[in-house]
């Protein structure tokens, strides 16, 4: 192929590839051969181009795969202090996100052009920042005032009654603070819903308090001098207070690296005997009847995470009544913030739109891109990554599993489904009739959108639905409560991470690996404890279950032993990840054999084919490198021990080192097993499923 080919062929995938990641695609499009190729040859160059191929792939796969990435994708003080794989979703999805918001609007006041008077209200609350001000006071004031700001007089008058501020905030606005209060299924009778009292979701964990933490205060200064019109000194402070209280407040809960599962963390109450014990702590009947709206309580309550109520105590007894409740203000008032400079108001802009509309934005972009032959592929995916793990299961390929367990944990399987995440049963008109936007006043936005949210549930002892107000996932999500597994619709933007056109060992390295890593999570140290129908219920045998605990002991040593930023990482009993991780890509590799064997009865060059040109390894070692830079991140160095210890997660290249170090399926390819010594083929493996 001559130079002036090659020019055209890349300037052509440049252009095809712009249209079709800017706009909707028309598959068609992708029906010639030359479009085929090019983006082949595009794919193949982005893979080659995150790769160190000077590195021995024994030696060290992860930056054999993903040497380049920090090059290509710098984490950066002033923009991103980690980059990811998944970023590029995020990317795609907030560029349809913000075409749609910059469209006129129709008129007719219907849902899209209620996001778009929200978005209108963000980008005011920068222009307008007196009004903005005055909103932000408003809306705290209602339940006290900051220490710093406060006369005399209301110092003297501070109230020690904590819980009825947190309690009526959840009521109103469905925010826990401090504590939180949930309806949900009982996990031991599926038939009936239990209330739940415990700590709530706090923004870090246990591990993460330093730089991270740091962070966090220098802007929780920053905005209380700004918006609140604190002195500098006072700001500082009040910021420090902030998060020191919350610092204590975490180290109350049971650290989740204990590997303790729900079921351990729950004590069932008699309310009646919950209110007496509790009762030098906080008016617990009152604090129920504020939340749930009824004198009528329910009989019993499930406490979770006990050890974080009674580490309460010892919270409030150090800690000044004017400090709580500057916390309650700031985590309640924090809910209406918006971070920006000029320079980054549309992206802040987008991501709230996108945080208050969650289910309407994933339906309506997903429909730009949206592909009935994908979707047929992702079901098609599904079914092969289930009747392989279902295959192991009938077969001796889990032999240490006792045959009566392994024939329940098939019941779980063939129960477990797949839904994609596309919300076509919401009715987005009727969800949204009642919610009134003003596209000049952002903050009573936030508060229309959390009130009528709390409004759809006039019972509250009704257990909650799922919210519109969420963090968009990239990642598949497996419910344990429901034995299901949900795509994410992000995750299926074409030609990002996979593509029905990519090789099929792309596919399966990937996105069907993420659904065999979801799958696991049925059968992991904690999935293991739920029956088929997410009821807690220990279906192991005594044996299998010794067993299973003596292969995850191996696991917390393997991940104990490597160390991250000169640091080993931390020894946790909770292996639900790495279980997956090592789990997935075994159960991915193994599916994909299986379609190899099946598509050569049709096409005996099967496995030449599935391959991408100008690539050095063939289809088996490109499955391989397709998991690898799934995981191929930049973290600024400061920060990574904050990322290591704040996640259940390994780091990135643990999760590549880690789970192909373990498979010797990737031994042989890449020919580690014929090497006397290789990082990447120890003698000693760690293996569950």
């Amino acid at each position: 192929m001559n130079l002036k080919l090659i020019n055209h062929y890349v300037y052509s995938g440049f252009l095809l590839i712009c249209c079709c990641l800017s706009v909707k695609c028309e598959e068609d499009i992708f029906a010639n051969p030359v479009a085929k190729q090019i983006l082949k040859l595009s794919k193949a160059a982005d893979i080659k181009a995150f790769m160190n191929q000077n590195v021995d792939p024994c030696d060290d796969f992860y930056t054999y795969a993903c040497g380049s990435w920090h090059a290509i994708n710098p984490a950066q003080y002033n923009r991103n202090i980690n980059t990811d794989k998944f970023q590029s979703l995020t990317k795609g999805i907030e560029g349809r996100l913000k075409e749609l918001l910059l469209k006129k609007k129709t008129g007719n006041g219907d849902v899209e052009d209620k996001i778009k008077d929200f978005f209108a209200s963000c980008q005011n609350a920068y222009l307008d920042t007196t009004k903005y001000r005055s909103s932000l006071a408003k809306i705290y004031k209602e339940f006290g005032e900051f220490s710093a700001l406060k006369t005399e007089d209301q110092l003297k008058n501070t109230s020690s009654e904590w819980w009825s501020t947190v309690a009526k905030i959840q009521h109103k606005f469905g925010r826990s603070i401090i504590l939180s209060l949930y309806i949900l299924d009982d996990l031991k009778d599926k038939s009936k819903t239990m209330p739940y009292i415990g700590p709530p979701e706090f923004e870090m964990t246990q591990g993460a308090f330093n730089m991270v933490h740091n962070i966090q205060e220098d802007r929780i200064r920053k905005y209380m001098k700004l918006y609140l019109n604190m002195t500098a000194e006072d700001a500082a402070v009040s910021a420090k207070n902030v998060m020191t209280f919350e610092n204590n407040l975490t180290w109350g809960a049971t650290d989740v690296r204990l590997g303790k599962s729900v079921e351990e963390l729950l004590t069932l109450y008699n309310t009646t005997d919950l209110m007496e014990k509790y009762n030098d702590l906080f008016d617990v009947k009152q604090y129920l009847e504020i939340v749930l709206g009824t004198r009528d309580l329910p009989e019993q309550i499930y406490v979770y995470d006990e050890s974080y109520l009674e580490g309460l105590y010892d919270v409030f007894n150090t800690t000044d009544d004017e400090l709580v409740e500057d916390y309650i203000l700031w985590l309640f008032l924090d809910e209406f913030i918006v971070d920006f400079t000029y320079s980054n108001m549309l992206p802040e802009c987008i991501d709230k739109s996108k945080k208050y509309f969650g289910k309407f934005v994933d339906h309506a972009i997903y429909n730009q891109y949206r592909s009935k032959e994908a979707e047929a592929e992702i079901y098609e995916l599904w079914d092969d990554i289930k009747s392989t793990l279902k295959h192991n299961f009938e077969t001796e390929k889990y032999y240490w599993i006792a045959p009566k367990t392994r024939q329940e944990a098939v019941k779980k399987l063939n129960n477990m489904n797949l839904t994609i995440n596309s919300y076509d049963s919401d009715n987005f008109v009727e969800l949204f009739k009642n919610l009134d936007i003003d596209p000049a006043n952002y903050v009573l936005n936030v508060k229309n959108i959390l009130e009528h949210a709390e409004s759809l549930r006039e019972n509250k002892l009704e257990k909650k639905t799922e919210e519109d107000t969420q963090v968009l996932s990239f990642t598949p999500v497996y419910n344990i409560l429901e034995n299901q597994i949900k795509i994410p619709v992000a995750l299926l933007q074409p030609r990002y991470i996979w593509d029905p056109i990519y090789p099929k060992a792309i596919q399966y390295g990937t996105l069907g690996y993420l659904i065999a890593h979801e799958m696991i999570h049925g059968f992991d140290d904690e999935g293991r404890n739920y029956d088929a129908n997410g009821k807690a219920f220990n279906w192991w045998d005594e044996k299998s279950a010794y067993e299973f605990e003596s292969r995850r002991k191996c696991f917390i040593e393997q991940y104990h032993n490597y160390t991250y930023d000169g640091k080993r990482l931390p020894k946790s009993g909770l292996q639900s990840e790495n279980i997956a991780d090592n789990g997935g890509v075994n159960i991915a590799y193994n599916a994909y054999e299986r379609w190899l064997s099946k598509r050569k009865v049709v096409e005996s060059d099967v496995e030449k084919n599935d391959t991408l040109p100008r690539l050095p390894f063939n289809n088996r070692q490109l499955f391989f490198v397709s998991f690898a830079q799934l995981w191929c991140e930049d973290i600024l160095s400061v920060f990574r021990s904050s990322f290591a210890n704040g996640d259940i997660h390994a780091p990135g290249i643990f999760r590549v080192i880690g789970s192909l170090s373990n498979s010797r399926e990737f031994s042989w390819l890449f020919k580690c097993d014929k090497k006397t010594t290789s990082n990447m083929n120890p003698p000693k493996k760690c293996e569950i499923y």
